[in-house]
């Protein structure tokens, strides 16, 4: 899909390729995701009522998302 190398049939001490790399992005996203939609419990449906409100959350996850961009 990213027309990079996969890595399969690479010697057994080679470095890492890039897919990698993307593999560990996507779990990050996945993770900022994840830190949004646990902020309600108890069956609250809109997690981004007052999200604004918390000006740490919200330093943190611009923050990761930035160093991971």
């Amino acid at each position: 899909m990213f027309k990079i190398d996969s890595g399969r049939n690479a010697p057994l001490h080679s470095p890492p390729s890039e897919h990698y790399t993307i593999i560990f992005n996507t779990f990050v996203m996945m993770q900022l995701f994840n830190e949004i939609n646990a902020r309600k419990i108890h069956g609250e449906r809109n997690v981004f009522d007052g999200i604004f409100r918390n000006p740490i959350f919200c330093t943190i996850v611009l923050g990761t998302f930035a160093i991971q961009v």
